[in-house]
C-alpha cells in the first residue's frame, strides 16, 4: 500500500512538471526552434507585450547587404508602412549583429537652392522607405519627387535617383521653329542641356531651354497633385549588414521590435 501511495505521488509531481514545462517552454518545440525566438516582433524587455497593431505597422520588405564581391558598393534596406496610419520612423533603429542606426530626419520638399530644412520622416499608409549604407552625395535624405531626377546630372547620388521627370508639352512649343522643336524634344529621361548646347540666335528657343533643369522643373510642377511620390532614400547606415547571414531588427522609439528580416 506504501508503494502504492509512493508511486502515485511521483506520477503526480511528473504530471505536473510535464505541463510547467510545456507551458513555459512549447514554442520552442512547435515549429521552429530556436530560430522562432528571432522571428518574434516584440518588445526585449517583454516579448509578449506587443500588440498586433504594432506588429503590423512598418515591415522591413527588403534588403541587399552590399559590397564589391556581391557586385555592389552599396547595400540597402527596404521599409514599408502597411498600416492604414500615418507613422513617424524619425529616431527608430536598425539594428544588426555587428551595430545598429538610426534612422534620422529628411527634407520632404527638395527646394532648387539646396537649403531646405529636414524634418521628422512621418509615412503614409504605403510609403516605403530605401535605407542604403554608403552616403548622400550632397549629405542629405529625402522624398523624391518627379523633377528630381535633373539632379542626377550635377550631383552623383548612389544609386542613381529615379528618372521620373515630366515629357515636355508639346501644346507649350507648338509655336516655335520645328528646328527648336526637335532639338527641346531631345532631352528626354531627365536630361539637361549641357554647356556646349546652343540654338543659336533663336531667343524664344533659348528662354524654353532654361526650363529643362530641376529648377524649371520644380517651378512649374511643384504644385502638381502627383509631384511627391511615396518613395524616401535615406543614406549612411554604414557597413552593418553582414555580407553573407545576419538578422535585422526595426526598433521603435519604444524600444519594440516592429519588424525582423533573416538571411
Amino acid at each position: 500500500m506504501k508503494n502504492l501511495v509512493v508511486g502515485l505521488l511521483f506520477l503526480v509531481i511528473g504530471i505536473i512538471a510535464l505541463v510547467f514545462i510545456y507551458n513555459n517552454f512549447g514554442p520552442l518545440f512547435k515549429g521552429g526552434g530556436l530560430t522562432n525566438i528571432f522571428s518574434v516582433r516584440a518588445k526585449k524587455t517583454d516579448m509578449d507585450s506587443i500588440s498586433d497593431d504594432r506588429q503590423m505597422s512598418v515591415r522591413i520588405s527588403s534588403l541587399r547587404p552590399g559590397g564589391h564581391f556581391l557586385g555592389s558598393r552599396y547595400g540597402f534596406i527596404n521599409l514599408i508602412n502597411q498600416s492604414n496610419s500615418s507613422i513617424n520612423i524619425t529616431g527608430w533603429k536598425i539594428e544588426a549583429n555587428s551595430g545598429s542606426f538610426y534612422i534620422n530626419q529628411a527634407v520632404k520638399i527638395y527646394d532648387p537652392s539646396g537649403l531646405s530644412v529636414e524634418s521628422d520622416i512621418v509615412l503614409q499608409p504605403r510609403d516605403q522607405v530605401s535605407i542604403f549604407t554608403n552616403s548622400s552625395a550632397n549629405g542629405k535624405n529625402f522624398l523624391i519627387n518627379k523633377c528630381m531626377g535633373y539632379l542626377q546630372n550635377t550631383v552623383g547620388f548612389e544609386p542613381s535617383l529615379p528618372k521620373l521627370c515630366p515629357a515636355i508639352d508639346r501644346s507649350e512649343i507648338i509655336e516655335l521653329s520645328g528646328v527648336c522643336q526637335n532639338y527641346l524634344l531631345s532631352f528626354r529621361n531627365c536630361k539637361v542641356p549641357g554647356s556646349g548646347d546652343s540654338v543659336g540666335n533663336d531667343f524664344a528657343c533659348a528662354e524654353k531651354l532654361k526650363e529643362i533643369s530641376y529648377r524649371g522643373c520644380f517651378e512649374k510642377h511643384q504644385n502638381d497633385p502627383d509631384f511627391l511620390t511615396n518613395q524616401w532614400y535615406v543614406w549612411g547606415s554604414g557597413g552593418i549588414l553582414d555580407p553573407y547571414h545576419d538578422i535585422v531588427r526595426l526598433v521603435d522609439n519604444d524600444e519594440f521590435i516592429v519588424s525582423d528580416y533573416i538571411y
